[in-house]
Order: C-alpha cells, then structure tokens, then sequence
C-alpha cells in the first residue's frame, strides 16, 4: 500500500503505519495523493502534444 511504501524510508515504519491508520484525517490525506498520482498518470498516457510557433509576447501574454 502506499502507506507502507511510505513508511518504510523511517527508521520505525511500523510505527508510522499504525500513526497514519490511527486516524481516519490522516488516511483521507494518503487517499487524495493517490487520487492526484493517478490523475497525473492518466493525463500523461492520454494528453496529446503539437508545436505551435508562439512570438515571445503572445506566449507571455496573461489573459486570464
């Protein structure tokens, strides 16, 4: 599990496995990582990539 493979770059990672599962505000926090990894995954199997030939100041033009 992700906890675990965290855990285990402690010198105790017994104890860190018991702490994060000792409250449930602790796994929601390893549960959204998860979330964002998988997302971030996702996006780059799927995400398409083409040139577009920008001028500097199109390019650094803040429109948003």
């Amino acid at each position: 599990t992700i906890v675990q493979d965290f855990a285990w770059s402690f010198e105790a990672p017994e104890e860190v496995i018991k702490w994060h599962y000792s409250d449930p505000a602790r796994l929601r926090e390893i549960e959204s990582l998860a979330v964002e990894d998988n997302v971030v995954d996702w996006v780059l199997r799927t995400a398409k990539i083409s040139d577009k030939a920008l001028e500097f100041n199109e390019l650094m033009r803040n429109d948003g």
